[in-house]
């Protein structure tokens, strides 16, 4: 049997952190805004667990998640939100840099707030850049939503990796699922509950959707369950339920990302390409943004002043 390799996250103590507001909310639990007891260090986002949630799965599954989860969240990429590390206790806390814009969803919802093209294709730009990443490492996202890009300045960040999978050898891309969200789901999710590189694609393309309707809900906010089902087996797309609200372009590429037929989708790769050239210039990182001078200012950290010990996850 080959190696199992271990991916190690610093391991940092609670009393190394300061806990602020609550920022986040949902099933898994919370997310607040922290500071390490260093005033040179960045904000930091700590990720906890709803008790009753964690009662509820075996040590297997508490495994098998982490493993899932820390395996991309320790991907350092420019466009992927970056684990710090993590406190192990009785209920683990994620420690996640902080992205002080929000999310995505609300940033473009915010009434009379000034969106240029260039802000929203930077954002396009960014997204396919850190999911081009992700699916080249043979990762799905399954869960690529407007409310899940964060943002720092104009950067846009992708997160809420917990339901990442890796696509195993031997299964021809696909990863078979039984939960997921509706509004972004293709017609292969959908009807063969298979998720596959070009299920992301097609998310991709209803997130955009979000993005130049200033958030609105894909397929109206009054669309039951079923008349969804039956829009997307007959292939009608968001766009097509409102095209008015997008112009000529805007529709074309979507046009083309929504595809029925998932073979006849782009790739990330070349839809990176493709918003490069409509914004050809990535603007400056601010210091707080950069994964490599965030990620080395923690290090230092860890290792003079919290112990520099390592939680090993088994790849």
């Amino acid at each position: 049997m080959a190696n199992r390799v271990a991916i190690q996250v610093p391991l940092y103590q609670k009393e190394h952190l300061e806990l602020g507001k609550v920022v986040g909310q949902g099933a898994f639990g919370k997310v607040c805004v922290a500071r390490f007891k260093d005033p040179s260090l960045p904000l930091v986002a700590i990720k906890q667990f709803h008790t009753e949630q964690w009662k509820a799965v075996t040590q297997q599954d508490r495994d098998k998640a982490y493993a899932e989860l820390l395996k991309v969240a320790v991907m350092r990429h420019a466009n992927i939100v970056m684990l710090v590390g993590m406190v192990r206790d009785a209920l683990p806390w994620l420690i996640f840099e902080y992205m002080p814009g929000g999310n995505l969803k609300d940033f473009v919802s915010t009434p009379n707030r000034p969106l240029t093209g260039d802000i929203l294709y930077g954002f396009c730009r960014d997204i396919c850049n850190g999911m081009e990443y992700l699916h080249k490492y043979q990762f799905l996202h399954r869960d690529l939503a407007a409310r899940n890009i964060l943002l720092n300045g104009n950067i846009a960040k992708i997160a809420d990796l917990g339901l990442t999978s890796i696509i195993r050898p031997g299964t021809d891309g696909r990863y078979t699922v039984d939960n997921f969200a509706i509004h972004h789901a293709a017609r292969e999710v959908i009807f063969d509950k298979v998720y596959q590189k070009e299920s992301d694609v097609w998310s991709f393309g209803v997130l955009m959707f979000e993005m130049f309707s200033r958030g609105r809900t894909p397929y109206g906010s009054q669309a039951t369950k079923e008349q969804i089902y039956d829009y997307v087996q007959r292939g009608v797309t968001p766009v097509q339920l409102q095209p008015s609200l997008f112009s000529k372009s805007v529709s074309e590429i979507m046009a083309i990302i929504l595809k029925l037929h998932r073979a006849e989708r782009p790739t990330f790769q070349t839809l990176a390409t493709y918003f490069t050239r409509v914004v050809p210039v990535s603007p400056a990182l601010p210091a707080n943004a950069d994964p490599n001078a965030v990620f080395q200012k923690f290090s230092n950290f860890h290792r003079s002043r919290a112990g520099g010990q390592l939680y090993a996850v088994k790849n």
